[in-house]
């Protein structure tokens, strides 16, 4: 959990800084704007291209976190029952 936190917190941080960025600068954004519709075509490629790669990384994410859960849980369940040390039997 406290990686996600930690992350969200960087996210958060990052995107307050370039809106701060943008806010003061105004010529770029002037120019994106300008461009996002002068230029449809390439900016749809572009975006697709992004969401696409988003979504590759996070299906990895997804399948990593997946297999660790069953190799896990199968080294659980094909383990031998184990005694408590310290206990004798009686």
């Amino acid at each position: 959990m406290d990686t996600d936190l930690t992350l969200l917190i960087v996210v958060t941080g990052t995107c307050l800084a370039v809106l701060g960025w943008a806010g003061r600068k105004r010529f770029p954004l002037r120019i994106g704007v300008g461009n996002f519709f002068r230029r449809k075509t390439q900016v749809a490629i572009v975006v697709a291209g992004l969401l696409i790669g988003t979504a590759i990384i996070t299906s990895s994410f997804v399948i990593q976190t997946t297999f660790d859960s069953s190799t896990s849980s199968t080294r659980r369940s094909s383990s031998p029952p184990r005694r408590e040390a310290g206990c004798p039997s009686t």
